[in-house]
């Protein structure tokens, strides 16, 4: 007898689905702690990487290490990490836009085959939250990320096929933050409901138009 688990893990690779993670589900106004799990990036699968460097006073630096990642399936998934050095600690960040995005959050201490160099992460992220109209994300760590401490690398599945750029803001503990720029955030997918809407228009459009066209040739016949 073919064991039902397998069956499904067999649908899920002809279709190209990824192997499944204990991701948490973030909609807009939501608040979640993100699970800790595992995370290893294809060969090939890293469409973009960087390392962004910032202060959040003299000899208190830090570096925001980021990276995007496309699925099997075409989706992308975004991956974030935050290093400190000096005495200020990481207690929060915050970025956009991520409005319009399907978000399933969770976190990992570490992750293989990546295109960034990930530290091994020593501090988490407590509390994950997402504004109303889902545009802002904020992290709150726990322990705070310390000098030469490293927070776990958050990982984002969303659904989105493209990419852009958006800012994050740290803030520390000596009450000081500043915002970067150039963070990997996801294009927006249009909803089903809003697609069908934009075909009914459009066809509308080209029916009208189409009638007109005819009731003009129409009238436009001699009479025998």
């Amino acid at each position: 007898m073919i064991s039902p688990i397998r069956t499904l893990a067999a649908v899920a690779m002809c279709l190209g689905v990824a192997a499944p993670v204990s991701a948490t589900p973030l909609p807009p106004g939501g608040s979640v702690t993100p699970a800790t799990t595992t995370y290893n990036v294809a060969k090939g699968s890293v469409l973009a990487a960087a390392t962004i460097n910032y202060t959040l006073g003299p000899g208190m630096n830090g570096t925001l290490r980021e990276e995007v990642v496309k699925e099997s399936s075409g989706k992308l998934d975004f991956l974030y990490q935050f290093t400190q050095t000096g005495k200020a600690s990481v207690t929060m960040s915050t970025g956009s836009s991520f409005k319009g995005a399907a978000l399933d959050v969770f976190q990992a201490k570490t992750i293989t085959g990546a295109g960034v160099k990930f530290n091994a992460g020593s501090s988490k992220v407590s509390t994950e939250s997402r504004s109303a109209d889902g545009s802002t994300l904020s992290f709150t760590f726990s322990p705070p990320v310390k000098n030469s401490m490293a927070s776990y690398i958050q990982i984002l599945k969303t659904n989105a096929l493209k990419f852009t750029t958006g800012t994050f803001t740290v803030t520390g503990s000596n009450g000081a933050s500043t915002t970067i720029t150039g963070l990997f955030v996801p294009i927006a997918v249009p909803e089903p409901a809003t697609i069908v809407m934009w075909c009914a228009l459009f066809g509308g459009l080209v029916l009208a138009a189409t009638r007109k066209n005819w009731k003009r040739l129409l009238i436009s016949q001699p009479v025998s």
